[in-house]
């Protein structure tokens, strides 16, 4: 991920594009004009193509894979509050604003999904006013990696943006 780059001549610092998106999110939040932005056509996500995402089961996680019938909805959130949190759900149908991922298993149909807040919740807890965050130019925001694993009769799962771990 990039970080702020310091201008050499001028000593400022220069945003990158989440950080500048993710500032221009939090002033409209905090000015109550959440709702404002997500009218402005030019903001909405739009994408036609998946993206592809590095997948890893664990054995388990493999091995159930292969029994299923019906391949596995998984989606991958990111939550813009006050904080910012990273979760996998097992749905049984996607959501509309969600972006196909391609994980390359026929078996798994993976979902990315930048979502906000109009009230600050550290909890995780579901969410009562989750809205899809607005993102002009969503690929610095997409997953690199997802790993799902199988537990004690329930799935799990993590995603991240650094490739090589």
């Amino acid at each position: 991920m990039e970080y702020a780059k310091r201008q050499p001549s001028s000593g400022a610092c220069q945003l990158t594009h989440w950080e500048s998106t993710f500032a221009v999110w939090y002033s409209l939040k905090k000015q109550g004009n959440l709702a404002m932005i997500e009218n402005i056509a030019a903001v909405k996500q739009t994408t036609t193509k998946s993206h592809a995402v590095n997948l890893k089961l664990s054995p388990q996680a493999a091995r159930e894979i292969a029994n299923l019938k019906q391949p596995l909805v998984v989606d991958l959130e990111l939550l813009f509050s006050c904080m910012i949190r990273k979760q996998v759900h097992f749905l049984d149908e996607v959501h509309h604003d969600a972006v196909p991922l391609d994980c390359n298993n026929p078996k798994i149909q993976a979902w990315f999904r930048a979502v906000g807040t109009k009230t600050c919740l550290i909890s995780d807890q579901p969410v009562p006013d989750l809205q899809t965050f607005p993102i002009k130019r969503i690929e610095p925001f997409m997953p690199k990696w997802l790993d799902l694993d199988f537990k004690h009769g329930k799935w799990r799962g993590e995603f991240g943006y650094i490739a090589s771990r």
